[in-house]
């Protein structure tokens, strides 16, 4: 190479890099750093290709065509692709889609006037994440080997750009995912009102959480939804060995399979993709710490199977991965249904059952915390008033229906109608005519009975919906309790207390034809039991 060829070289990369340096990605300096090359060097045609997010395919981000110049063919996405899988500098000879790479025997030995194309790789640490090609007409002539040499320097220096542009939206994950999990911590702390009362039923909870603790155990969360699951897995990880790392959580409610895998194992990228190749997964997220999984049960028994294993073996593989990962992580995990009977009907593994249920906790719902209603809802009252600067009070009556209410909702309910009842225009005085269109299931309107009554009307509309619900499918009561949210065990506490055991033994055993002709459109008075007739 001569001294001219070398000055003029060295001066190209130097402003190369200034102009790396300066921009924000090596997207937007691409058209730039093309165009130096044809200020300096006798490249006429020049391309920059990146790799595409995920499986997309690759882009074409800038390109260097003078008008009216006409020429070999440009290179179609196909060859992209091979050539970024194969990350090696290349020569492209004539209209030849086969090209020949600098390592190969014999490279350095092709006619320069046959050369078509040179190209080179933009990597980092290894990973493929685009390439530079530009058309072989350079003057003075030199050996082929000495431009491509150039070129494979250049690129180099946008693959070192791409890298720290890579590591950076890499922290910048990290940083979100942290303040995902500050974010999440803040809310349990400020939500452990949830454990708030002096009812039997809820005195144990904190207790029986503090206890396990301490150890390595597995635990298994039962309850419904909006009774403090969340907040009991949060007091278990602050008062465990585990409280400096991590706590994640992941809602299996309502979620793919497939999604669930993903962002629970986490899963790989084809070889070479632009950004992380391995996405890793909640596990590995929360690596050291603990990982709550709510709604367990939704998991399919291939899922089942991967996080047996983890529970034994603390390994587990990313979707499409050959390659095992570990990960140190406790599991709490959380369900409303029995999953004992889930073992029995085989839809859950009974070894992974007896894997989660080391240290089962029972949650109770609102309806059964009876004078903690009281407390909660003033908690509520005054917690929230005092966030949007607006009182709130309720009529006795209003009072009254609200701490006979079922909450199927349990405290989140509670805290969602509070929360309305603030809204700017809400009455600052609450009737229970204000109630109805804001309960699940509202109270009619008009006086309670008295205290001592066998059934308040709440408890007569909580019937007709068991009822309605129970008609809907055919009087199967699981079908029914599907419906209602309620596990079995909670939908046969019903049916005992309001005395449908013989009423469902006859619609069960109705001819199908008489059952059809009887059943109404809407619930009638004669499948309610005598204590309602007369309501």
């Amino acid at each position: 190479m001569t001294a001219r060829a070398l000055d003029i070289k060295c001066q190209v990369w130097l402003e190369a890099a200034g102009l790396l340096s300066q921009a924000l990605s090596l997207e937007q300096a691409a058209p730039q750093l093309l165009d130096l090359l044809s200020q300096h060097l006798a490249t006429r045609r020049a391309r920059l290709v990146l790799r595409g997010q995920e499986s997309a395919p690759p882009r074409l981000v800038a390109s260097l065509e003078p008008p009216g110049l006409a020429g070999p063919p440009d290179l179609e996405p196909e060859l992209w692709q091979r050539l970024l899988r194969a990350s090696q500098s290349f020569y492209l000879a004539g209209q030849s889609r086969e090209p020949v790479f600098a390592q190969e025997a014999g490279a350095h030995s092709l006619d320069r006037a046959s050369l078509a194309w040179l190209g080179a790789p933009i990597a980092w640490q290894g990973a493929s994440l685009g390439l530079i090609y530009l058309d072989a007409v350079f003057s003075p002539p030199r050996p082929p080997e000495d431009d491509l040499e150039f070129l494979t320097g250049l690129a180099a220096l946008a693959g070192q750009m791409a890298g720290l542009e890579r590591q950076v939206r890499l922290r910048e994950a990290q940083l979100r995912r942290s303040n995902r999990f500050l974010r999440a911590e803040l809310a349990e702390v400020h939500n452990r009102y949830l454990l708030l009362g002096a009812s039997p039923a809820i005195l144990g909870v904190p207790r029986r959480a503090e206890e396990v603790a301490p150890s390595r155990a597995s635990v298994l969360l039962v309850g419904e939804r909006g009774t403090g699951r969340a907040t009991v897995a949060r007091i278990i990880h602050e008062h465990s060995a585990r409280a400096g790392f991590p706590f994640g959580r992941i809602s299996c409610a309502g979620a793919s399979a497939e999604a669930l895998d993903r962002e629970l194992f986490g899963y790989e990228s084809s070889p070479g993709e632009a950004g992380e190749q391995l996405h890793p997964g909640r596990l590995e997220q929360v690596d050291g710490g603990t990982l709550f999984v709510d709604g367990i049960d939704e998991l399919n028994l291939t899922l089942q199977a991967k996080l047996l294993r983890f529970l034994q073996d603390r390994e587990f593989e990313p979707a499409g991965s050959g390659g095992v990962r570990r990960a140190d992580v406790r599991l709490i995990a959380a369900t409303s249904r029995d999953l004992a009977r889930l073992v029995d009907q085989g839809r859950l593994r009974e070894d992974l059952y007896y894997r989660l249920a080391v240290f089962p906790i029972a949650l109770p719902p609102l309806r059964e915390r009876g004078q903690d209603l009281g407390l909660l809802l003033d908690h509520f009252v005054e917690r929230l008033s005092r966030e949007v600067g607006r009182g709130l009070a309720f009529t006795p009556a209003a009072r009254e229906a609200l701490l006979r209410y079922a909450w199927p909702g349990n405290l989140r309910e509670m805290a969602n109608l509070v929360e309305r009842l603030l809204l700017p225009g809400g009455q600052g005085v609450v009737d229970l005519a204000d109630l109805g269109p804001l309960l699940l299931h509202p109270p009619a309107a008009g006086e309670l009975p008295a205290a001592e009554a066998a059934l308040s009307r709440l408890e007569e509309i909580e019937l007709r919906e068991v009822v309605a619900a129970l008609e809907r499918n055919n009087w199967v009561q699981s079908h029914a309790a599907r419906e209602l949210g309620l596990t079995l065990r909670q939908i046969g506490y019903r049916i005992k207390k309001f005395g449908l055991e013989t009423t469902i033994k006859q619609q069960r055993h109705r001819p199908p034809a008489a059952e059809a002709k009887s059943r109404p459109s809407a619930l009638t008075r004669t499948h309610l039991p005598a204590q309602l007739s007369s309501l």
